[in-house]
C-alpha cells in the first residue's frame, strides 16, 4: 500500500504545483496514520462496488472489494481520475495554512493543471539539450505528429476528404494544446502524456467489454516499474478504481501490488493476440 503524496507531479513553481519528475526529491509526505492513509476522508468518498465476475477480466481476493470512486464528469474525469489517487490536497478537499484549513478548489486546481499540460505538451522533455524532442513529438512513437501531416486520403474520392482533414486537425500540436487548454473532454490520446509527465503507471480498464483496455504502443515508455493508478474507462468517462479493505482504501499501487500483476499478466495475453 503506497502512501499519498504531497505534490502530484509538472514543473517548479506552476500554478498547479505539479512537478514532472519521476521521483521528486523536493516531494514532502505529511504525516498519516500508520497505515500510509488519511482514513476517515477516503472512507467517506463516494464509491459503488466493480462486481466483476465470470468476465474477460477479473481479480477476486479475498478480504478485497474493488470499487469505482466517483469523479466530477466536467470533461476533465481522466485528470479528475489520476490526480484523486494520490494528491493528498485533492483527497483532503483543503491543505494546511498556519494551522488552519484553506479550503482547497479541486475543479479550479484541474483547470490550472490542464493549461500548465497545454503549455509542456509543445516543449522540450528535456530542456538541458539542445536537440530535445519536444513531448508532442515524442508521443505515441510519433504517430499524432504523423497524423497531422498526413497526405493519405483513404479514398480519393471527394466524400473522404474531411476525414483526412478531420484528422489532421484532431492530431495536431495545436489542437491537442487547445484541447487541453479548455473545458473539453480528454479522450485516450493523451494518456501516455499525462503518465509519463506525472510520473505514475496508467492502467486503464473498459467497463464495456470488462477487460484491460491497453492504450498506446510504446509499452516500455508507458510502463516503468512505477506507483501505479488504476482507471475505468466507461461510456465518455473515466472513474478511479481502487480496492477497499475494511475502513481502507488504495488508491495508488506499488508496481508488484497482486492487483497491478494481475492486469499486466492479461496485458500480455492481449498484447500476443494482437
Amino acid at each position: 500500500m503506497n502512501t499519498p503524496e504531497k505534490n502530484p507531479v509538472i514543473k517548479s513553481g506552476s500554478s498547479s504545483t505539479i512537478s514532472s519528475t519521476q521521483n521528486n526529491e523536493d516531494t514532502k509526505i505529511p504525516e498519516t496514520n500508520k497505515n500510509g492513509e488519511i482514513d476517515e476522508i477516503i472512507a467517506s468518498c463516494r464509491y459503488n462496488s466493480l462486481n466483476w465476475k465470470n468476465t474477460l477480466f477479473s481479480y477476486n481476493v479475498q478480504g478485497e472489494e474493488l470499487i469505482v470512486i466517483h469523479v466530477p464528469g466536467d470533461g476533465s474525469c481522466l485528470l479528475h481520475s489520476i490526480v484523486r489517487a494520490y494528491y493528498i490536497p485533492y483527497i483532503q478537499g483543503f491543505t494546511m495554512d498556519k494551522n488552519k484549513k484553506k479550503s482547497f478548489d479541486r475543479v479550479k486546481f484541474i483547470s490550472s493543471l490542464r493549461r500548465d499540460l497545454s503549455i509542456k505538451l509543445g516543449n522540450k522533455i528535456d530542456p538541458k539539450i539542445s536537440d530535445s524532442p519536444i513531448w508532442y513529438d515524442d508521443l505515441n512513437e510519433g504517430l499524432w505528429k504523423e497524423l497531422s501531416e498526413s497526405n493519405t486520403v483513404p479514398n480519393k474520392k471527394s466524400k473522404h476528404l474531411h476525414k483526412l482533414r478531420d484528422i489532421r486537425t484532431e492530431f495536431s500540436l495545436t489542437s491537442m494544446k487547445k484541447i487541453l487548454n479548455s473545458a473539453a473532454f480528454l479522450d485516450s490520446k493523451f494518456f501516455e502524456f499525462f503518465s509519463r509527465v506525472l510520473g505514475k503507471d496508467l492502467y486503464v480498464l473498459s467497463q464495456h467489454n470488462k477487460d484491460v483496455y491497453i492504450f498506446g504502443s510504446d509499452i516500455e515508455k508507458i510502463y516503468q516499474t512505477r506507483d501505479s493508478i488504476v482507471i475505468l474507462w466507461t461510456v465518455n468517462h473515466f472513474e478511479l478504481i481502487a480496492i477497499k479493505i475494511g475502513l481502507e482504501i488504495n488508491t495508488l499501487f506499488h508496481p508488484e501490488h497482486n492487483f497491478i500483476k494481475t492486469i499486466q499478466k492479461r496485458m500480455k495475453v492481449l498484447t500476443k493476440k494482437s
